[in-house]
Formats: C-alpha cells, sequence, structure tokens
C-alpha cells in the first residue's frame, strides 16, 4: 500500500488526538466518500450531455420550472446535506437551439 504525507491544520490535529480517531481511516472514508460523489457528477454529466444530443438544450422556461421543482425538492433539508458542486471548473455547455414545442 502507497504511503501519502497529509499535512493538517493544527486545530485538526489536536481534534483527532482528543476524540482518539485514527487519521488514516478517516482520509481513506474521505478518499472513498470524494471518488464516489465524483463519478456520480461524471454520470450526470454524461447522461446530461446525452439528453442535450438527443432532445437539445432546454428552453429558459424549462429551466425554470426544472429549478422550481428542484427547489421544492431541497426546501426541506437541512443545509448542511445539500452539498455545493466542487470548486473545480466546469465548462458552461453552449447555448443550442430551443427544440420544438411538441
Amino acid at each position: 500500500m502507497p504511503k501519502v504525507q497529509v499535512y493538517l491544520p493544527d486545530d485538526l490535529h489536536q481534534a483527532l488526538t482528543r476524540l482518539e480517531l485514527v487519521p488514516s481511516h478517516l482520509l481513506q472514508d474521505a478518499v472513498r466518500h470524494e471518488l464516489a460523489r465524483a463519478e456520480r457528477r461524471q454520470a450526470a454529466l454524461e447522461l446530461i450531455a446525452e439528453l442535450d444530443a438527443r432532445y437539445g438544450y432546454p428552453t429558459e422556461q424549462e429551466l425554470v420550472v426544472a429549478r422550481d421543482w428542484a427547489a421544492g425538492i431541497t426546501a426541506h433539508l437541512e443545509p448542511a446535506t445539500i452539498h455545493p458542486p466542487a470548486a473545480a471548473k466546469t465548462k458552461k455547455r453552449p447555448a443550442t437551439p430551443a427544440r420544438p414545442v411538441r
């Protein structure tokens, strides 16, 4: 198993020591969690790209409806359970013509 050196601020190190937690176990769990989250995000982006290719980019009205729908789902959640997007830079999807109304 490879070794990795990690630097922690004093307050985190003191808290680990005080609570008698094993840093390597915590780090392994955190890395596994973040990798799974990144894989789910990548799968979601691939699905969005597939849907854009199949149906076109949503209209402004469709985006408003989707945002309202999502806000209704997350309104009851505790703020700590809603994870903000990763700080990584993401490309903005290019605007495509609106698809015809069916």
